[in-house]
């Protein structure tokens, strides 16, 4: 069997880079810093931004389904007992009427 011989590592010399003035990699670190400052305004002004979005859908979506009871796209149901008889998809649909549109709509009507 030949025998293995065990390589030297190789020595090899570091070569430092032109080092950069300290003025300069405090420029650079202040620049980084300030990007970092804007990334972190824009997200947060984004994230404002979503939140007011979904602030108006949700009152548009409530002020959509008030307008459509208000219209009248319901009918009074006058045997809850029957509602035990219907299938589920017809009871899924029940909603109840707010008191106020449903007065204002049947006993406040003037004559």
């Amino acid at each position: 069997m030949a025998k293995k011989i065990k390589s030297e590592p190789t020595k090899t010399k570091h070569i430092k880079g032109v080092s950069e003035d300290f003025i300069e990699r405090k420029k650079k670190y202040e620049e980084l810093k300030e990007l970092r400052k804007m990334v972190k305004e824009r997200k947060k002004i984004y994230k404002e931004e979503q939140r007011n979005k979904r602030e108006r859908t949700a009152l548009n979506k409530a002020r959509r389904e008030e307008n459509e009871l208000k219209h009248g796209g319901y009918e009074v149901i006058k045997n809850p007992e029957k509602i035990k008889k219907w299938k589920v998809k017809a009871r899924k649909m029940i909603r109840n009427v707010p008191k106020e549109i449903f007065y204002s709509k049947y006993f406040n009507k003037e004559q």
